[in-house]
């Protein structure tokens, strides 16, 4: 090798590629809101039941009223109020039929 030549390192290959960069991407919103919960018909116990949602007889349920016993823990009266003002009492023990949240 003549004297006022620079040596050139080797690569495998013989020459470098550059890397592609990876593609812009925007910040997305997503206009359809959020997920919405699956709903099933279901028979679950009236302590279950929160509003919005759906009993026979009542509607759409607005507010859950829950009564308890002195010596108990469990609820002795559980008052479902629809959101169109009609209510049903059940016991705290009961178990209904109801469109809920899965």
């Amino acid at each position: 090798m003549p004297a006022n030549q620079i040596p050139t390192p080797s690569f495998p290959g013989g020459r470098i590629q550059r890397a592609k960069p990876t593609p812009f991407q925007r910040p997305s919103i997503d206009l359809s809101g959020p997920p919405v919960a699956r709903r099933e018909w279901k028979v679950v116990s009236v302590l279950d039941i929160r509003a919005g949602d759906i009993l026979p007889g009542v509607g759409e349920v607005g507010q859950v009223t829950s009564v308890f016993a002195p010596d108990e823990d469990r609820p002795w009266l559980v008052t479902l109020t629809g959101v169109h003002g009609n209510a049903t009492t059940f016991a705290g023990t009961e178990r209904i039929y109801a469109f809920v949240a899965s």
